[in-house]
């Protein structure tokens, strides 16, 4: 029994794929008073009241201020 082979072909998840993972939309940006100090440059806008968040170079996304990569890319944020 130890050694039993699976008679059914294709029964698990499609190469590529976690079995049980789901894939969430992501969600909408969160905004966030800026902590003193966490200035980074020209590549953060000031946007509402007060908060700040950082547009990426390479792909457009807007991104937490004090992010360090892209959360779309990965790209580094200046």
């Amino acid at each position: 029994m130890a050694h039993e082979r699976r008679s059914q072909r294709g029964s698990g998840p499609a190469p590529g794929r976690v079995a049980g993972a789901v894939r969430t939309p992501p969600g909408p940006a969160v905004a966030r008073t800026p902590r003193r100090g966490q200035g980074r440059g020209a590549a953060a806008r000031a946007s509402g009241r007060g908060a700040r968040i950082v547009t990426c170079s390479s792909c457009g996304t807007e991104n937490r201020e004090g992010a360090r990569f892209c959360r779309a890319c990965g790209a580094a944020l200046a």
